[in-house]
């Protein structure tokens, strides 16, 4: 449970980014993901939340830390340097979404845990 509450507590928190940092989509999204999202690990998740969590972190890392233009920082801040807004806006819908399904399952465990008292 605490592993999953540390994925919860990054996934909020990324999502607080997203909702709150004043720049454009790509540089909310890069901030929110280097910060916090990339500290949320498959194995802290539910196993049908699993396959949510990859693809967005195989979105964000596509393009690896090689470009063009030489070494990133990071295959996100190389990935988010290349893509479009529209995709960066998917992108953050999709870390929303699985937000509030983390919130969604922690909600049903907090409500299992009063019903049994």
């Amino acid at each position: 449970m605490s592993d999953f509450n540390y994925a919860a507590g990054k996934v909020f928190m990324a999502t607080k980014e997203l909702a709150t940092n004043p720049h454009d989509v790509k540089t909310r999204l890069i901030q929110a993901y280097n910060k916090y999202f990339a500290f949320v690990f498959s194995d802290a998740l539910p196993d049908d939340l699993k396959p949510y969590l990859k693809s967005i972190h195989n979105k964000m890392t596509a393009k690896g830390c090689e470009g063009p233009e030489g070494k990133w920082p990071s295959a996100a801040n190389h990935t988010l340097h290349r893509m479009h807004k529209k995709t960066a806006a998917k992108i953050a819908e999709e870390i929303f979404n699985l937000h509030h399904e983390i919130e969604r399952r922690r909600q049903q465990l907090v409500n299992l845990g009063s019903d049994s008292k």
